[in-house]
């Protein structure tokens, strides 16, 4: 348990800092959204990567405040503060409702040194082949709810991805059959996913979702406009929730915290064998005042698989730290820990944890260049493994689970280049490498390190 000591202190003193340091909150659109947003809401300015100083602060920061008051002071009109430009549509609002529609296309490359027969990059995920790949066509509608405008307000969001990365986003019963065997979806290369659909309803400060919807566990996301690298950490591909069927609740208690309380049938389950009821909560903080923000979730209840026909209760805890040291450096601490009872015969308790330190600089306006060191622990090997259905014939050659117990590592860097909101470009380098038990992971099973080199593009439309 040092490891876990160790991160925790890490975390402890980034806060410290942090709280004693900066003088603003985090930007609008920018790597230090919340989970509620960049992961739930999509956000389009994300993509934009305005420098992280005073003129970008949100409108509630206690800079935009005094600038107000400055300006009243003066009998002066206050300026209106800057926006990221917003990507042009195809389609955008239909008519004159305030129904949206809009998506993206997301296809790279990764070139694998070792160069495996299968084509397969191990456990990496969802640039899982060294390959030419389509991994995301999607699509979303959304009605989004205005209680500002409107008391009471009905809304509702609907996603549908086509790609490589379908694996991902598929829930039991949903685009699988309940005893999860294949239903929409006959190949392996490429399938259709819908992530979300769900209705919202909402009054002042309280909304509820109700259906199927992504997770708030987590950083990264299923979606690639979401995320910095090309490549995943591992944690969101192996052990965090992609989606929930169920209902949540969002308590926007002020600018400053927001709170979620929710109940679903289980992690990723639309409609499974066994049922059962598990509790979401969750909230985000970022004080006026600082640029940092804290974000923590946790799910419990319910039961996972473990080795069948065995189910056992499972928690999973995820909390990350985002601060902004300057308006160029940014730096993102996240730490994952979960364990489920009954994962084998014997009514033994797994445990899994993972800890994932990011870096960012924003060279200027259309440059940013980041850097992931990634750690996750499979502590029974019950996580780890092929993901598009491994060591079936055409599949991942690793079986899922593996049965590696032990510690998967990878460092990543990279660079993002959006020459306008609707494009952009992520290279990066990737160096993976496996401590453990079991037969190495990469490689088809005969080395424990991995060297990748990749590219993608993501156009919105």
């Amino acid at each position: 348990m040092k490891l876990i000591d160790l991160v925790m202190t890490f975390g402890a003193l980034g806060y410290m800092l942090t709280a004693t340091t900066f003088a603003q909150g985090p930007t609008a659109g920018d790597l230090s959204q919340p989970a509620s947003v960049r992961n739930v809401a999509y956000n389009d300015s994300y993509l934009y990567f305005a420098p992280q100083d005073a003129t970008n602060a949100p409108p509630a920061s206690s800079g935009g405040e005094a600038k107000k008051s400055e300006a009243a002071a003066t009998d002066e009109a206050p300026a209106e503060e800057p926006k990221a430009p917003e990507p042009k549509r195809l389609i955008g609002n239909i008519g004159c409702t305030s129904i949206n529609v809009s998506g993206w296309l997301d296809g790279g490359i990764t070139g694998n040194a070792s160069n495996p027969a299968s084509n397969y990059n191990g456990v990496l995920a969802p640039n899982d082949r060294n390959l030419p790949q389509l991994n995301q066509f999607y699509l979303a509608t959304e009605r989004k709810i205005d209680t500002e405008k409107n008391c009471w307000d009905l809304g509702g969001r609907i996603d549908f991805l086509y790609g490589t990365d379908y694996i991902y986003g598929q829930s039991v019963g949903l685009e699988t059959n309940p005893d999860g065997s294949r239903k929409w979806n006959a190949g392996i290369d490429y399938g259709l996913a819908m992530p979300q659909a769900y209705l919202e309803v909402g009054h002042g400060d309280l909304s509820l979702k109700v259906g199927h919807f992504y997770s708030i566990i987590g950083y990264e996301s299923l979606m690639a406009t979401s995320n910095f690298f090309y490549s995943m950490n591992y944690c969101v591909r192996y052990m965090e929730a992609t989606a929930y069927t169920g209902g949540m609740f969002t308590w926007k208690k002020s600018d400053e915290l927001s709170i979620y309380l929710g109940g679903v049938n289980g992690q990723d389950r639309f409609d499974g064998q066994s049922d059962t009821f598990a509790v979401i909560t969750g909230f985000d903080w970022a004080p006026k005042g600082k640029k940092y923000l804290l974000h923590a979730a946790i799910q419990t209840a319910g039961t996972e698989s473990g080795v069948l026909p065995v189910m056992g209760p499972r928690t999973y805890a995820d909390t990350y730290l985002t601060y902004n040291l300057t308006e160029k450096y940014q730096f993102v601490t996240q730490f994952d820990y979960g364990w489920q009872d009954n994962f084998n015969l014997h009514g033994g308790t797994a445990e899994f944890y993972s800890f994932t330190q990011y870096a960012f600089y924003t060279i200027n306006d259309k440059w940013k260049a980041g850097l992931r060191y990634d750690y996750c622990n499979d502590e029974e090997g019950i996580m780890l493994g092929g993901l598009r259905y491994g060591g079936q014939p055409g599949g991942n050659p690793l079986p899922l689970p593996s049965g590696n117990a032990g510690a998967v590592q990878g460092i990543s860097a990279g660079v993002n280049w959006t020459p306008n909101a609707n494009f952009r470009v992520r290279p990066e380098l990737r160096w993976d490498w496996y401590g453990g038990s079991g037969l190495p992971l990469f490689d088809d099973r005969t080395q424990n390190h991995q060297f990748t080199a990749a590219v993608d593009a993501i156009v919105l439309f």
